[in-house]
């Protein structure tokens, strides 16, 4: 069990949760200060400048694997990028607080191929396809339920019924948190 950390100097660290010491120390390099540390299988994504710039990391180094940036040209300091990562089918779904939609990025981790750098530790991962999704609203929040956040299925029902969504195998089920209510 730990946790991890990473403060505005992007310093990371991992901490063991038992005797709450760090195990983990790194530096990562980026363009900007860290605004979120997600968790992907075995890689992190650490967001910069209000997720609009995403690295991939192994969790145990510092080498950064692929990066996405979003690009606009008025840099607006409100605007901010929520995610969250369904294991299940390897995706990284985000939604912008100033965007009607939200946006898949498929996660490729390739065990055979070497890391960068030649390092050996985890495996190669990077950024393999993005789609978008047009949306009603902005999105300032959102919440994927997935197998292991519902392994009933009772809430993703709920959320089809509630929604008027025919039930069956859907990509994603989320509830949505816009200006207007949820």
């Amino acid at each position: 069990m730990a946790l991890a950390t990473i403060s505005e100097d992007s310093a990371f660290m991992m901490w063991n949760v038992r005797d709450k010491m760090p195990f983990s120390s790194h530096k990562i390099r980026g363009d900007d200060r860290p605004s979120s540390l997600t968790f992907v299988d075995d890689s992190m994504i650490i967001g910069r400048k209000n997720g609009t710039v995403f690295q991939l990391l192994p969790v145990m180094g510092c080498q950064v694997l692929s990066t996405v940036k979003f690009v606009n040209d008025d840099h607006d300091p409100l605007m901010s990028r929520h995610t969250n990562y369904d294991s299940r089918i390897q995706t990284l779904w985000m939604a912008n607080n100033r965007r009607d939609s939200m946006i898949a990025f498929k996660l490729n981790f390739d065990p055979s191929a070497p890391l960068p750098g030649g390092d050996d530790v985890g495996r190669s991962s990077y950024f393999d396809q993005a789609v978008e999704f047009s949306g009603l609203k902005p999105m300032i929040y959102f919440v994927t339920l997935t197998a292991a956040t519902d392994p009933t299925g009772d809430e993703a029902h709920t959320a089809c019924v509630s929604a008027k969504v025919p039930l069956g195998e859907h990509a994603l089920v989320a509830f949505s948190v816009h200006s207007s209510g949820v």
